[in-house]
């Protein structure tokens, strides 16, 4: 379950449009079955790749929200769902 809600977070993100379409998960080409087409390593095993994967949209995801608002870790905390601690703790693990 964790790993299909992080798929849809991921699609959510790089989604052309308003709406998701089945291939922002992925689905319906070729393309998305080559590794590359995902821009991360999918190699190793499943959890191996899902956690490089779940790193990569954390990543972006705070450092969205810390740019959308400027830098204001209190506020981007409030707006990520963590814990101003949790937040730093992250900051220094991707080097943001």
């Amino acid at each position: 379950m964790r790993e299909l809600e992080n798929a849809i977070e991921r699609a959510c993100i790089l989604a052309d449009g308003a709406q998701l379409e089945p291939r922002d998960l992925g689905l319906g080409n070729e393309e998305a079955r080559d590794p590359k087409a995902f821009g991360f390593d999918i190699s190793g095993t499943l959890s191996e790749a899902a956690d490089r994967a779940v790193k990569m949209i954390e990543r972006q995801k705070i450092a969205d929200t810390l740019a959308t608002h400027d830098s204001n870790k209190t506020r981007a905390a409030e707006a990520l769902g963590v814990s101003y601690k949790t937040l730093l703790t992250k900051i220094k693990e991707y080097n943001i």
